[in-house]
């Protein structure tokens, strides 16, 4: 994990991702990772947009890097990273490679959320 004041870079574990919906806002993903660099450290990642279609396609135990602000929620306390840039990490050659998010998955997420008319 690494910050520079409140902008924070973390690479962990994935857990469950969730999709949020809301009436009047864009669709949103969270999915809590594991710092593999600190043990049993937890933090939540949020996404909007194509960070969100990211988040939303991550299985479990797969590698999420997410670059971001740290930030707090009033409500519990607790710290979690709006990301400004998510993606899953994947082996290559021995070295872990971020693998851009497509345009389909999003959509995909879009076509799963829109009510049918």
């Amino acid at each position: 994990m690494s910050h520079t004041l409140n902008r924070v870079t973390v690479q962990g574990r994935a857990g469950p991702p969730f999709v949020h919906l809301q009436r009047d806002g864009p669709v949103s993903a969270s999915v809590e990772i594991e710092i593999e660099d600190l043990p049993r450290t937890n933090i939540t990642v949020v996404g909007i947009g194509i960070d969100a279609a990211a988040i939303a396609a991550l299985t479990p135990g797969e590698i999420l890097r997410a670059e971001g602000i740290l930030r707090i929620d009033p409500e519990t306390g607790t710290f979690f990273v709006f990301a400004e840039r998510a993606a899953r990490m994947v082996a290559r050659g021995g070295e872990l490679v971020s693998q851009a998010t497509s345009v389909n998955e999003l959509d995909r997420l879009a076509a799963v959320f829109t009510p049918s008319v």
